[in-house]
């Protein structure tokens, strides 16, 4: 038996997409990755079925890898060897004197060259080839550039498609999507959803929010024309960070303790306070011991936060406690 042609499905003749999901996943509160995932229908008339898969993306995608709902990785071909299959099939086209197809041709050739958009030529093995009636899940895993990360505020674009568009936002560990900050609005910054207030999400609403959950899901139905805008911050769970930050008041706390009892207090105050002085007599005797071990915890809690976004952004504020107390050794001798 031979081996059947190789045959492209281009986006919109012989493959449809029916929707479309993109996961955005926070691996750290520093660190994101992407994940756009298809769904593809095939209507091609083809018997023999489709085995390439052509895809359009606004932009290049860093550390690109393609998998299917069976998680293999698709090969990818480069954007130089699409371009010379434009070629070819433009030539094809002049020869048969079809001008409408020529002319077609020609426009994906220019934008791509001009960087207009980018077009992802994926290769399916011989034994998936898609055929009339066939749906495929095919996902795009990337990582975010570096100036999409440690932004205060997280601006996300919501595009209305032909079909459903789901957005997935996966907080880091330890963190949750601001109850406060996230807003959901149109082009002239009408605010269409709030976190904080009560969501109604009515039947047959083009957008839909789910925040009975962890993650953050939006919704956008094929309805929405206007352009809808997602902005949102990630915060930490306060269950998390409280204990290092009652941690840090105590030893701010008992570092100015120690500091205003190193003779401080005494030497100004003797005149009118000398019986107080006298009942923290025993505290002020041992004030070395007290600095040193406020020193030596300002040193060493920090390292015990297993989260090392929390870590990094409190770590410093061990030093007011640390400074402090070395200053009160100062003064003590």
């Amino acid at each position: 038996m031979s081996k059947p042609m190789s045959s492209a499905g281009v986006m919109g003749t012989e493959i449809e997409i029916i929707r479309k999901r993109y996961f955005i996943d926070y691996a750290t509160k520093s660190e994101k990755h992407f994940a756009d995932e298809y769904t593809l229908y095939c209507i091609s008339e083809n018997n023999d079925g489709i085995d390439n898969i052509f895809l359009k993306i606004p932009k290049i995608l860093p550390n690109l890898r393609i998998f299917d709902a069976d998680s293999e990785e698709l090969p990818l071909i480069t954007n130089t060897l699409f371009a010379a299959l434009l070629r070819k099939n433009i030539r094809d086209a002049k020869i048969a004197k079809d001008t409408d197809a020529e002319n077609r041709l020609n426009t994906i050739l220019t934008d791509i060259n001009e960087r207009n958009y980018y077009v992802l030529w994926i290769k399916l093995p011989s034994n998936k080839r898609m055929k009339k009636g066939e749906a495929k899940v095919i996902t795009l895993e990337y990582d975010a550039r570096p100036d999409e990360l440690n932004l205060g505020m997280h601006i996300q674009e919501l595009k209305s498609e032909k079909y459903e568009v789901f957005y997935i936002i996966k907080p880091p560990e330890d963190y949750k999507i601001s109850d406060v900050n996230f807003l959901i609005y149109d082009s002239k910054g009408n605010a269409l959803k709030r976190h904080e207030r009560k969501w109604e999400n009515k039947k047959g609403e083009p957008i839909y929010f789910d925040p009975e959950h962890r993650n953050i899901s939006v919704r956008i139905r094929p309805e929405i024309t206007d352009q809808i805008v997602m902005s949102y911050t990630i915060d930490a769970q306060k269950s998390i960070v409280s204990l290092p930050k009652i941690t840090l008041y105590f030893l701010i706390t008992s570092s100015v303790a120690v500091f205003i009892t190193n003779g401080i207090f005494a030497k100004v105050t003797e005149s009118c306070f000398y019986s107080l002085c006298l009942e923290l007599s025993d505290v002020h005797s041992k004030n070395i011991e007290i600095s040193v071990g406020i020193i030596g915890a300002s040193l060493i809690i920090a390292g015990f936060i297993n989260n090392h976004d929390i870590r990094d952004s409190i770590k410093w504020r061990f030093f007011i406690p640390l400074i402090i107390s070395v200053l009160a050794l100062f003064l003590r001798i």
